[in-house]
């Protein structure tokens, strides 16, 4: 079996105010091969609202999508619209449907304009996970988990132990957790 070029092909078989697309069947989910999985009409919805962007250059920072119903494998359209335009930030709404005006998906997306040069930091910040375990700092006694000499408890910190004992594990039952005492 061949497969094909890409996940979508445009059409003609969109509105004025949106764009047809033929999802192809690289876009069939794991559930049902009629339906698509959620990743591509998420990919399609945002190569659209960064079309309608009205800010040149500019970067999505924050994206949230809304998943009404299931989105059929064949023809969707797709339409965008800036819901709040500005010089520096604006937000934009994408919304897919196939076949009626119901929305299948939507995607709100706030989008920034960059630095007007274009350059990068000359020199960045190291990013704070690059230190690696022999970085750290070693625990101090005051906060690790001990137990008293003279009357055996735990005197501080997390307790020994608080999962289910490992006898009482059974598959496909949810049990809360209970503690037993730790082994010496």
């Amino acid at each position: 079996m061949e497969l094909p070029a890409s996940l979508y092909v445009p059409t003609d078989g969109g509105s004025p105010v949106a764009t047809g697309y033929e999802a192809t069947a690289l876009t069939i989910g794991p559930w049902d091969p009629g339906l698509q999985h959620a990743g591509p009409p998420a990919a399609l919805l945002l190569r659209e609202a960064e079309r309608a962007g009205g800010i040149d250059g500019g970067q999505t920072v924050r994206l949230a999508y809304d998943i009404f119903a299931p989105v059929p494998v064949g023809p969707v359209q797709v339409s965008a619209t800036v819901v709040r335009p500005g010089r520096r930030i604006e937000l934009v709404e994408a919304v897919l449907s196939a076949g009626d005006a119901r929305p299948l998906m939507r995607l709100s997306a706030w989008r920034m304009r960059t630095r007007a040069d274009g350059a990068a930091e000359d020199r960045p910040e190291p990013h704070p996970a690059a230190a690696g375990w022999q970085d750290s700092r070693p625990e101090t006694a005051a906060f690790s988990p001990r137990r008293s000499p003279t009357t055996g408890r735990w005197s501080g910190g997390s307790p020994p132990a608080a999962s289910t004992p490992p006898g009482r594990r059974r598959p496909g039952r949810g049990r809360s957790a209970s503690s037993w005492p730790a082994r010496r």
